[in-house]
């Protein structure tokens, strides 16, 4: 690890999948596998408090000697790797187009905090979720960033669903804790507008909210990290506020 030019936090490591880390445990790797947080060893600790940090601290993450342009975010959950190694959930290595021991390069950074973001399911299958709200919520809680380009899949109800981050504002990169994030659904490639479920996709904006809010017109459910909230249309198309 080391100090990077503008005085961030800058380390290399090998990457291991947290899916095969067996020694976290079960429990630990259902829950972190798929999710946007990492593991980094406890050594990163004096290096990342010795320079400027986001609170809650954000990581740009790309392969070794690669185009840097293609990165993704992580927050971070622990610093209990193996010397040497940072665990990475899943879909990371698909993203960067990693394979097990590669070096990543791991940088601090300060991303702005999130207004809005564009999201594409990739299959119609994921219309047939009867309660969107409660899924998204259920999956993107465990994210500290989206970056523009990431996949992210989820198990829900049983089924697996995949969703791409086509578009985030206001920058590629942003933070989604403590923030109000509006939703917009861009259809599957699969999409066939006579689908019986896209009339009520169109119905809704969402966004996410940290804390409880309790507004006419508002309907809001809790989660530890977020509130995910629906705007209703009326008839007119307007939202009702």
């Amino acid at each position: 690890m080391d100090t990077g030019e503008d005085g961030d936090f800058y380390g290399e490591y090998r990457c291991a999948r947290i899916s095969r880390c067996v020694f976290l445990g079960e429990e630990k790797i259902e829950r972190t596998q798929n999710g946007g947080k990492m593991f980094l060893p406890e050594s990163a600790i004096t290096g990342i408090f010795e320079t400027e940090h986001q609170d809650p601290m954000v990581f740009q993450i790309s392969k070794e000697n690669s185009d840097e342009t293609n990165h993704t975010h992580l927050g971070v959950i622990e610093f209990t790797a193996e010397e040497g190694y940072v665990y990475l959930p899943d879909w990371v290595f698909d993203r960067l187009l990693l394979s097990e021991n590669n070096f990543v390069s791991v940088r601090s950074v300060f991303l702005p905090k999130g207004e809005s973001i564009k999201i594409q399911p990739l299959s119609c299958d994921f219309l047939e979720i009867h309660d969107h709200r409660a899924a998204l919520e259920h999956h993107l809680k465990k994210f500290t960033a989206l970056t523009e380009g990431d996949v992210l899949s989820f198990i829900y109800h049983s089924e697996v669903h995949t969703i791409n981050i086509v578009e985030t504002s206001p920058g590629p990169g942003i933070l989604v804790v403590e923030t109000d994030i509006a939703v917009e659904f861009a259809p599957p490639p699969d999409y066939s507008q006579a689908h019986p479920a896209i009339r009520e996709m169109q119905k809704y904006k969402t966004a996410f909210q940290c804390g409880d809010t309790t507004e006419e017109g508002f309907f809001a459910v809790s989660v530890p990290d977020n509130v995910l909230i629906f705007y209703p249309e009326t008839e007119n198309g307007s939202e009702t506020q």
